[in-house]
C-alpha cells in the first residue's frame, strides 16, 4: 500500500508518518530548514520516541530510535516486508535531531489485539527461516528477556510504564517462540 501511495504522490520528496505518530513542533521547524531542492542527501532519518501508558520514553531502545521517514522518491521506496516495512534509498542519509512521538497503543486492550497478530506473524517468519526452540527454553527465556529490557536497555528509567513495557515485551518474545514451537510440532 505504501509503495502504491508513493507512486501516486505529486512531489519528489515524501514524508512517511503513521496515524499513531505526531511530529514535534521542533521537528517540523527542523525539517523546514532543509533545502530539499539542493540537498546532497537522499533521505533523512527521524528519531522516534515511544509513548506508552501516557509516558514518553526517554530511555532505552524505545527512547530514541531512528527510521528513514523523509526521502526522495526518485532515490528510494519501501521494501516489500509484510510487517514493519521500511524505506530503502540509494545515497546518503542524514539523521535529524528532533523527535516523532509514537503512540502505538491506545490502551492495553489495543496492545493485545496487535500482540496476537504480531506474535503469529513473527512465529511464521521464524518457521520460514527454519528456526526451532524447545518448550523449556521458551519458558525459561522469559525472565532473561525481562531483565534485558528492564535493566540493560534502561526501561527502569522510564518508571512504571517502563516496567510494564519490559514485562509485556518479555511476554511477547515468549509467546512468539511458543507459537513457533506449536507450528514446528504441528508440521
Amino acid at each position: 500500500q505504501k509503495q502504491f501511495a508513493v507512486s501516486k504522490t505529486r512531489f519528489q520528496w515524501v514524508l512517511n508518518i503513521d496515524a499513531d505518530e505526531i511530529l514535534s513542533d521542533e521537528l517540523i521547524e527542523e525539517m523546514r530548514q532543509i533545502d530539499l531542492e539542493h540537498t546532497e542527501f537522499s533521505g533523512f532519518k527521524l528519531p522516534i520516541r515511544h509513548v506508552f501508558m501516557g509516558k514518553v520514553f526517554k530511555y532505552g531502545k524505545e527512547g530514541r530510535y531512528y527510521h528513514l521517514r523523509l526521502f526522495n522518491k526518485t532515490k528510494g521506496d519501501f521494501n516489500a516486508s509484510a510487517v514493519h516495512e521500511k524505506v530503502v534509498v540509494k545515497g546518503m542519509v542524514k539523521p535529524l535531531s528532533n523527535v516523532i512521538l509514537h503512540n502505538s497503543y491506545r490502551d492495553l486492550e489495543h496492545y493485545f489485539q496487535k500482540f496476537n497478530q504480531y506474535t503469529s506473524i513473527g512465529a511464521r517468519k521464524l518457521k520460514e527461516q527454519k528456526k526451532t526452540r524447545g518448550l523449556v527454553v521458551c519458558i525459561l527465556a522469559f525472565p532473561m528477556y525481562f531483565i534485558k529490557h528492564f535493566f540493560f536497555y534502561g526501561n527502569i528509567l522510564n518508571g512504571r510504564a517502563g516496567l510494564v513495557w519490559s514485562y509485556l515485551t518479555a511476554w511477547y518474545h515468549t509467546v512468539k517462540y511458543l507459537k513457533l514451537y506449536e507450528l514446528n510440532k504441528s508440521g
